[in-house]
């Protein structure tokens, strides 16, 4: 069952996440007509059990998005068509870790993270919407969905 009305409101995002790494996303989200409103923790764990040469990193990002489709509903009065075109922006510290740290990788624990991405929302029902989203931070393809609290 598809809702009529674009997710609005505030939104738990968890998300799986791959490519160039593998770890989750998960946040919280402040939907609005035409942008949101948001704080994400991005987790690339996969040198925890895979032995490589990257480290684990966690990062924790606060971000705005347009919604591209958001104008169009707002100024042209065009009803939802089920699904979102996120564009924004995400910045914050990142802390990277691995098992046996060289002086090097200790010197480099701490750093600032940009993260431009697009995101695709599709509601499933009132309350869950699945979302497919491409950033450029590690892990960079993240598959998920919004829960409505």
């Amino acid at each position: 069952m598809q809702a009529d009305r674009a997710p609005w409101g505030s939104q738990i995002q968890v998300a799986a996440a791959t490519l160039g790494g593998n770890g989750m996303e998960v946040g919280v989200v402040s939907a609005r007509s035409v942008y949101t409103r948001e704080i994400m923790i991005l987790a690339d764990l996969e040198p925890l059990w895979r032995p490589s040469q990257g480290q684990a990193r966690v990062v924790l990002m606060p971000a705005l998005s347009l919604r591209l489709l958001g104008f169009e509903r707002l100024i042209g009065g065009a009803a939802y068509r089920g699904m979102d075109v996120d564009v924004g922006l995400r910045a914050g510290p990142g802390l990277s870790f691995a098992g046996n740290e060289t002086l090097e990788e200790r010197n480099r624990r701490f750093e600032l993270v940009l993260d431009p991405f697009l995101r695709l929302t599709s509601v499933h029902t009132r309350s869950l919407a699945w979302l497919l989203e491409i950033g450029s931070s590690r892990p960079a393809l993240r598959l998920g969905v919004w829960i409505r609290y």
